[in-house]
Protein backbone atom coordinates (compact mmCIF):
# COMPACT_ATOMS: atom_id res chain seq x y z
CA UNK A 1 0.00 0.00 0.00
CA UNK A 2 1.56 3.26 -1.18
CA UNK A 3 4.92 1.55 -1.47
CA UNK A 4 5.37 1.35 2.29
CA UNK A 5 6.04 -2.38 2.38
CA UNK A 6 3.23 -3.74 4.53
CA UNK A 7 -0.14 -2.91 5.98
CA UNK A 8 1.41 -2.36 9.40
CA UNK A 9 3.69 0.37 8.09
CA UNK A 10 0.91 1.99 6.08
CA UNK A 11 -1.40 1.93 9.11
CA UNK A 12 1.22 3.62 11.30
CA UNK A 13 1.80 6.22 8.57
CA UNK A 14 -1.88 7.04 8.18
CA UNK A 15 -2.50 7.15 11.93
CA UNK A 16 0.34 9.65 12.32
CA UNK A 17 -1.09 11.83 9.56
CA UNK A 18 -4.61 11.65 11.02
CA UNK A 19 -3.39 12.45 14.54
CA UNK A 20 -1.42 15.47 13.26
CA UNK A 21 -4.52 16.78 11.48
CA UNK A 22 -6.54 16.20 14.65
CA UNK A 23 -4.03 18.15 16.75
CA UNK A 24 -4.10 21.08 14.33
CA UNK A 25 -7.93 21.07 14.31
CA UNK A 26 -8.06 20.96 18.11
CA UNK A 27 -5.65 23.89 18.35
CA UNK A 28 -7.61 25.88 15.78
CA UNK A 29 -10.92 25.29 17.58
CA UNK A 30 -9.53 26.17 21.03
CA UNK A 31 -7.24 29.02 19.93
CA UNK A 32 -8.83 31.91 21.85
CA UNK A 33 -10.63 30.09 24.63
CA UNK A 34 -10.10 31.90 27.87
CA UNK A 35 -9.12 29.54 30.61
CA UNK A 36 -8.88 30.16 34.29
CA UNK A 37 -6.57 33.05 35.11
CA UNK A 38 -3.29 32.43 36.86
CA UNK A 39 -3.66 32.56 40.62
CA UNK A 40 -0.02 33.33 41.38
CA UNK A 41 1.28 36.87 41.38
CA UNK A 42 4.77 38.28 41.18
CA UNK A 43 4.54 39.31 44.85
CA UNK A 44 4.27 35.64 45.83
CA UNK A 45 7.51 34.82 44.00
CA UNK A 46 9.75 37.74 44.93
CA UNK A 47 11.15 37.98 48.47
CA UNK A 48 10.44 40.95 50.68
CA UNK A 49 12.76 43.89 50.05
CA UNK A 50 12.97 44.87 53.70
CA UNK A 51 15.82 42.48 54.54
CA UNK A 52 19.54 43.20 54.30
CA UNK A 53 20.64 40.24 52.13
CA UNK A 54 23.27 42.02 50.02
Amino acid sequence: MLGLGSWDTALAFWLCIISAIGCVAYGYINWNNTGTPDTISIDDILPDEGGDNA
